[in-house]
């Protein structure tokens, strides 16, 4: 059975490091000595120390394995990055209808779902774009600042979690900008995704005709 990942623009990056607030009861200020205290761990010997959340792990797994015996499948999954979006700029974070622009279903989703306050993005496009498919630091991959047109951008050493997806039954698909190299080898195709319909290289590649190349992975 196959599954989707769809991601738009470019499921090419953000942040390298999400680490959960600490719940109101459990805050510095009203801790008492009978509380745990929070202490940032390092699960793996290559991730950044983040504070532990067994229950709420164990609460999302089991909702996880409840999804999958009632509906037979894992859950889809959607990524959306968005260029020059703020923190503010959605309802669930203060924005939203305040600020003219109402976004009712993205509150939503982080109403019921869950809402990660101390993640860390990087502060342009391809360094961000490679953190988010690689799980990685761009400094960890050399993609430090944005890719120009016909850079020699080298991303076929790294494990993306598109190729992880298709391992663990999904199929995979990207839409929009790439950015993360036009070499032979650094292609979406090459480096995991089922399908891609976009264009390999910066945003003025909307101005001229895409090529076959850039129009369909296979």
């Amino acid at each position: 059975m196959k599954y989707w990942l769809a991601a738009s623009a470019a499921l090419a990056g953000t942040a390298a490091v999400a680490q959960m607030s600490v719940p109101a009861a459990l805050s510095v200020g009203s801790m008492s000595r009978a509380s745990p205290v929070l202490k940032a761990e390092r699960s793996h010997e290559n991730f950044e120390p983040a504070l532990p959340f067994p229950d709420q792990t164990k609460a999302a797994r089991a909702k996880l394995d409840a999804l999958a015996k009632k509906k037979g499948r894992r859950p889809n999954i959607l990524i959306l990055v968005v260029d020059d979006l703020g923190y503010g700029d959605v309802g669930a974070y203060g924005g939203g209808e305040a600020l003219g622009a109402p976004t009712p279903h993205i509150d939503r989703l982080a109403r019921e779902g869950l809402k990660l306050t101390s993640t860390y993005s990087q502060p342009s496009c391809t360094p961000t774009r490679a953190a988010l498919n690689t799980g990685r630091l761009p400094v960890r991959t050399g993609l430090l600042s944005p890719v120009l047109l016909n850079d020699k951008a080298d991303i076929s050493n790294e494990i993306l979690s598109a190729k992880l997806l298709s391992q663990a039954g999904y199929s995979t698909a990207l839409s929009g900008k790439w950015h993360l190299g036009e070499k032979e080898g650094s292609r979406p195709w090459q480096v995991g995704f089922d399908e891609f319909m976009g264009f390999l290289g910066v945003a003025n590649a909307y101005q001229g005709r895409p090529s076959q190349r850039d129009r369909c992975c296979q």
